[in-house]
């Protein structure tokens, strides 16, 4: 079991504007982005779930706030920028075994 608390998160620093903790290899990832932060245009081969925990993210032409989820699709494109210090939880789907 891997448990981690809210006071665990890396705190938001400008000078690094992304950054990212891998909870499960590559499946799960918690990504701390400061405002201004862009992760360019790209893809993935397995479906991906994006759930905003706090601040504002522009995901394509969509706007998250916190609470909101996104679904991309194996193969579907997308692009994302921080609007406001922004804390993002990453869920990729696994090959099944």
């Amino acid at each position: 079991m891997i448990v981690i608390r809210n006071s665990e998160y890396p705190p938001i620093d400008p000078a690094e504007t992304l950054n990212r903790m891998h909870f499960d290899g590559m499946n799960t990832r918690l990504i701390v982005a400061a405002k201004g932060c862009v992760i360019p245009r790209h893809g993935h081969e397995r479906s991906e779930e994006v759930y905003v925990l706090s601040g504002r993210v522009r995901l394509n032409e969509d706007i998250l706030e916190a609470g909101d989820l996104m679904r991309t699709e194996a193969g579907e494109f997308h692009e994302a920028e921080a609007l406001e210090d922004s804390r993002i939880l990453v869920m990729n789907t696994i090959d099944p075994q």
